[in-house]
């Protein structure tokens, strides 16, 4: 019952996060305030952004089963936007082939389990992975 479970929320994860994922001419970072985490970075539309600290700079190691439940921020561009975070926005090629935007050199991702923007649901989780915070 818990493998049925994990597979729908996975599968819910894919549809919810599929816009996401698709490369687009420009992406949009942002900052948003969040209560209890500060100043936080989200994108244009205010879903929350994460970093995972497994990945070594300017290389992310999230891929397959990985990389369903933790989508990474795509571009198709090597430049972005950022507004009202000091940090500097980039990009890497992942092994895949996708251009995956980065925050002073760390790979960003969403989590399949935000479902609205403002969650943070991920913040913690196995103590690796982390809301990407502006100036960090």
């Amino acid at each position: 019952m818990k493998f049925a479970f994990l597979s729908v929320a996975l599968m819910l994860a894919t549809a919810i996060y599929a816009d996401n994922a698709v490369s687009t001419a420009e992406t949009t970072v942002k900052t948003s305030e969040n209560p209890s985490l500060g100043t936080i970075l989200t994108d244009a539309k205010g879903m929350t952004l994460y970093v995972f600290t497994d990945d070594k700079s300017q290389n992310s190691v999230c891929y397959d089963q990985c990389a369903v439940a933790w989508p990474p921020l795509l571009t198709s561009k090597e430049s972005t936007q950022v507004s009202g975070a000091a940090g500097k926005l980039g990009s890497i090629v992942r092994k895949d082939r996708k251009r995956q935007v980065t925050y002073n050199g760390k790979p960003l991702y969403y989590y399949y389990g935000d479902t609205n923007p403002g969650d943070a649901n991920g913040q913690g989780l196995e103590n690796k992975w982390f809301v990407a915070k502006a100036g960090s």
